[in-house]
């Protein structure tokens, strides 16, 4: 499955990415707004890894780009979420979503995707 993965702390990084490529996925790693943005009109990707702080500082630029409701139809996964955190704002819960409080460990990660397949 392709995975986009949005996480600008780069010592996370490798650890993501190493996790989710051992369970056979294939990984497209954003680090900025710019990037994501992007990637998110690849149609051919299969889930969505949000860090919860990295999403936050984007939110802005994500709502004007009408982001929310362009990826509805993708699982997400947001990691490191605080734990009242239950959705995303302007876009519709999808049933494969999921919610990973902090601290996430990368091999978590990894199994929330699997869930989502």
């Amino acid at each position: 499955m392709k995975v986009l993965v949005l996480d600008d702390l780069k010592s996370r990084k490798s650890e993501m990415i190493a996790a989710l490529e051992k369970s056979k996925h294939k990984v497209t790693m954003c680090a900025t707004s710019n990037e994501f943005i992007t990637a998110v009109d690849d149609q051919s990707i299969g889930c969505i890894c949000l860090d919860y702080e990295t999403w936050h500082k984007g939110r802005a630029i994500y709502g004007y780009f009408n982001i929310p409701k362009r990826i509805e139809r993708t699982p997400i996964i947001m990691y490191n979420s605080p734990t009242h955190y239950n959705a995303m704002a302007n876009r519709q819960k999808h049933d494969k979503d999921r919610m990973l409080p902090k601290p996430t460990e990368p091999f978590a990660l990894a199994e929330a995707v699997v869930q989502c397949l």
